[in-house]
């Protein structure tokens, strides 16, 4: 926006309360209710790309109409022309670009960081000014026009959880600065709101005592006693519990009963991770990055996202990662299975639900359905936890278990992309490269076996695709059988058929993980991977397999699209084919589909003439 000498005129956006657009000090019209909801959701996420799914999710929920992308498409013009070219398609979706004082938003977060940094550094008089200034950037609930748009809500909720954490630090620094007559000024108002918040209790106990009105704070004290009887069937909790005696014997020590957990030490907390593996080997790269990023208090970053094809080893890194940053998280490390045994995915609020249990919550305090994921956002909220969240079929799931505000961290797994995950550290996970997959066969059989025939050592490995879960199989099995000859087993392998019958150990089969995950895709995706497995690969030009894709219910494209995302098609590095652009199916799927496309072969030769045919496998 510019006045008539050229200058540019400040523009302000506030999404802290009801959506508004000023220049100047004038307000500007930002259009009809779903352009000012597509603008609003842009502003909760500005800087970062929001997919064209998420968007449209946001506009209009879950019946989009047959032109939802064109009108996507017309509202983000008219967006344009009211605030600016600041508006760029990237894909997949769209970003707004705004400066930190151009947004109430973001002003609010600086605020909160730069005072929460000072409060690190001992500086509890420079932190209350930067606290005090976050919590005025909040006018009213954000987004408050938008009660009825679902995903709105959600963004209104995970905000909101950002803003109560920081009113609890706010007044937490105040109690320890005995400055306790400006917490009662608004504790109560927001204690209507959110009645169980342990922070609160205790910030607003800490200043009735404070002020000389210890009755007023135990007879507050009984009201959130019975209030939490009635409503939830438990008992508050130990530290508001030991304030209330410490002030009937008059012995309270506020700051001594507040931060438990930071209290405790790191030592004391819990890891409810698997173990370890002690010969883990490579990704280094990639490890050092989950490091820097997720042990930084200061990163704005706090969910990392692990993704790559099948067996790559994603949830070992997020597991040693866990372990190497114990020391980051006071209130311990946990673990959400996304999927249960059979691979089937798991519901979002059963998975709260579990959460909450191992998180000692008592079975008939975590209520059913929808109302376990708002209690474990609630408990998660102001704790300092490292979470994984292991295989990740969708983005829903994820998104309604992480934590809305606090400094808790998250690495999610998953086979898939999960390219509608916004504002997240993507860390990509291939095959191991030749000399760390020697490394790890090497320290399974011994070096010894390697040294002595590293050339079918190399075999081996490339029969396996160099990743980590079928050499660990086959590792293991070869360490049991010291006599086998690495020469004769390498060739044995050739057969794809005999490799998958050889890559299961126990209860670990890859054959079955395959399987599992191939049943998951679309019909056609499996019918058209195994024709393609019938031709030369695994790389392939784009050309070959639209028409390998060609003919199933689903447009080509579209399949192709999922297949990309799914991991089962990637760029190969380096990789020029006279076809152009090229895409390769990751080695060892591309092996298991040709097996499967031997044993269509070998059924239709066997099956007698005029009989039924049915589907490819897959």
């Amino acid at each position: 926006m510019r006045d008539t000498s050229g200058a540019v005129d400040p523009v302000r956006f506030e999404v802290l309360g009801r959506l508004a657009v000023t220049a100047a000090g004038r307000p500007l019209q930002a259009g009809p209710p779903k352009q000012r909801l597509l603008l609003a959701v842009l502003l909760c996420r500005a800087n970062h790309v929001v997919s064209t799914d998420r968007l449209t999710e946001a506009l209009w929920h879950q019946a989009p109409p047959r032109t939802a992308r064109k009108n996507l498409q017309v509202y983000v013009t008219a967006l344009r022309k009211a605030v600016g070219d600041r508006i760029d398609y990237l894909p997949p979706g769209y970003l707004i670009r705004v400066e930190p004082e151009e947004l109430d938003l973001a002003r609010f977060e600086n605020f909160a960081e730069a005072g929460r940094r000072l409060l690190r550094q001992g500086d509890p008089h420079g932190a209350i000014q930067l606290l005090e200034a976050a919590v005025r950037c909040w006018t009213g609930p954000p987004l408050a026009e938008f009660a009825d748009a679902p995903l709105a809500q959600e963004e209104s909720e995970r905000l909101f959880a950002k803003y109560l954490a920081v009113y609890e630090d706010w007044a937490e620094v105040r109690c320890d600065l005995g400055q306790h007559a400006q917490i009662l000024e608004s504790v109560d108002e927001v204690l209507a709101q959110h009645p169980f918040r342990e922070r609160l209790g205790v910030a607003k106990m800490t200043a009735l005592a404070g002020c000389g009105r210890t009755v007023e704070a135990l007879a507050y004290f009984d009201d959130v006693r019975q209030h939490m009887a009635r409503e939830l069937g438990i008992d508050p909790s130990p530290v508001l519990t030991g304030l209330y005696r410490r002030l009937l014997r008059g012995t309270a020590a506020p700051a001594a009963a507040r931060r438990p957990a930071a209290a405790a030490g790191a030592g004391a907390c819990a890891n409810q991770l698997p173990r370890d593996v002690p010969d883990f080997v490579g990704r280094a790269e990639q490890l050092e990055t989950l490091l820097n990023v997720l042990g930084d208090p200061r990163s704005a970053v706090d969910v990392a996202v692990l993704t790559g094809p099948l067996c790559t080893g994603k949830t070992a890194l997020a597991v040693r990662a866990g372990h190497l940053l114990k020391d980051h998280f006071a209130d311990g490390l946990m673990l959400g299975a996304l999927c249960d045994d059979a691979g089937l995915p798991r519901k979002p609020h059963e998975v709260a639900a579990q959460l909450l249990r191992d998180a000692g919550v008592p079975e008939s305090a975590i209520p059913a359905g929808a109302q376990a994921g708002a209690l474990w956002r609630s408990w998660l909220a102001g704790r300092t936890v490292l979470l994984v969240l292991d295989g990740a079929v969708d983005e829903g799931t994820v998104r309604a278990l992480l934590p809305g505000s606090g400094g808790s961290r998250v690495i999610v797994t998953s086979r898939r992309k999960l390219s509608g995950l916004e504002a997240v550290l993507r860390v990509e996970l291939g095959s191991l490269t030749d000399e760390e997959a020697l490394d790890l066969l090497a320290r399974l059989i011994g070096p010894d076996r390697t040294l002595d025939d590293p050339g079918s050592a190399r075999r081996l490995v490339a029969h396996c695709g160099a990743v980590p879960l079928a050499l660990r199989v086959l590792g293991t099995k070869l360490a049991m059988m010291r006599h086998v000859p690495l020469d004769w087993y390498a060739k044995r392998l050739t057969d794809d058929r005999v490799l998958f019958e050889e890559l299961a150990v126990g209860d670990v089969s890859v054959r079955a993980r395959l399987e599992e995950f191939l049943r998951g895709l679309p019909s056609d995706c499996g019918s058209a991977l195994v024709a393609l497995a019938r031709t030369a690969g695994p790389v392939f030009g784009r050309e070959a397999l639209l028409t390998a894709l060609y003919g199933g219910e689903a447009p080509a494209e579209r399949m192709f699209a999922e297949l990309v995302e799914d991991n089962l098609l990637s760029v190969p590095e380096a990789e020029v084919t006279a076809h152009g652009e090229a895409y390769a199916l990751p080695a060892l799927v591309y092996r298991y589909l040709r097996a499967l496309a031997a044993a269509a072969r070998t059924t239709a030769r066997a099956r007698p003439a005029g009989a039924a045919t049915g589907p490819a496998p897959g």
